[in-house]
């Protein structure tokens, strides 16, 4: 499993699309990240993607988001 951050656009800045690397990448979901609350994520984060998890870095405080929750 493997998760594509991102977009060509400003809007798309907190879009996933997670899904299965095969012979070719399999897109099985397409999401946007949130903060647990449901609120956006902030323009002033990072995201960084670690084996199986997604850590998202917003000012001080620090998300974790397993790839397999995401299907």
């Amino acid at each position: 499993m493997c998760a594509l951050v991102g977009g060509y656009r400003a809007a798309e800045r907190d879009r996933v699309v997670a899904g299965y690397r095969r012979d070719r990448f399999e897109p099985q979901r397409e999401l946007r990240l949130t903060l647990p609350d449901g609120s956006p994520i902030p323009p002033e984060r990072r995201v960084v993607g670690r084996g199986a998890d997604l850590h998202v870095f917003v000012g001080t405080a620090w998300y974790r988001i397993a790839l397999d929750e995401l299907l």
